[in-house]
C-alpha cells in the first residue's frame, strides 16, 4: 500500500520516468571487484533473483528476492581488524528511485540500480560465526558500447554481525551485473 501512496505523492516526473523504465523483474550477476584493502586482490560475488510482486502494471517498484555470496580476502571491520570476509545472504532488492541511498555515489550516469538497505547474511567463515545485516547496492550500467564510464557497480556496507563495519563499493572489473 505504501507504494501507491508514494505514487500519488510523486505523480508527474517520477511516475513518468518509472513507467517508461518499468519494474525490474530480475537481478543476476557474478564476478569480481577490487578487494577493499588490497587492490591487487579480488573480492568475488555471485547472486541471482526474480521478482515476486510485479502484478500491478502501475507499480513503481517490484521486489526482487535474491540469494548471493560474497568473499573478500582482505576487509577491515569496525574494530580495525583486517579479516577475510566470507558470507551468504538473501534479501529483497528494489529499484533505486529519486531518493538515492547513502551508499550510492552521487553520479548522474549511474542507472538501473537496485538496493536493499537491510539484507540478512550468514558468515561462511567458521572462525567468525554468526549472522547480521548488510546494505547492498547493484547497478547495471550496460554492456559494450552502452556502458557508462563507471561500468557496473556493486556496493556492500555491513551494518551488524561478525563483519560489522566492512564496506566495499567498486566497479565490476571482471563479470557482469544485470537488472531487467
Amino acid at each position: 500500500m505504501r507504494q501507491r501512496g508514494f505514487l500519488a505523492a510523486a505523480l508527474g516526473t517520477v511516475a513518468g520516468v518509472m513507467l517508461m523504465t518499468g519494474c525490474a523483474t530480475k537481478a543476476t550477476g557474478g564476478g569480481w571487484i577490487q578487494s577493499a584493502v588490497v587492490p591487487t586482490e579480488k573480492a568475488t560475488f555471485g547472486l541471482s533473483g526474480d521478482a515476486t510482486d510485479c502484478r500491478d502494471p502501475l507499480a513503481i517498484t517490484c521486489t526482487v528476492r535474491f540469494n548471493g555470496s560474497y568473499h573478500d580476502p582482505f576487509g577491515t571491520i569496525s574494530d580495525g581488524t583486517t579479516v577475510s570476509v566470507s558470507l551468504k545472504g538473501a534479501g529483497k532488492l528494489v529499484r533505486v528511485g529519486p531518493t538515492k541511498p547513502t551508499i550510492m555515489p552521487n553520479d548522474p550516469a549511474l542507472n538501473n540500480c537496485m538496493h536493499d538497505p537491510a539484507a540478512p547474511y550468514d558468515s561462511q567463515d567458521p572462525s567468525r560465526p554468526g549472522s547480521g545485516t548488510l546494505e547492498l547496492l547493484l547497478c547495471d550500467n550496460g554492456q559494450g558500447n552502452n556502458t557508462v564510464d563507471m561500468g557496473d557497480l556493486i556496493g556492500i556496507d555491513v551494518k551488524t554481525g561478525p563483519y560489522a563495519g566492512y564496506q566495499n563499493l567498486k566497479s565490476v572489473e571482471g563479470g557482469n551485473i544485470q537488472t531487467q
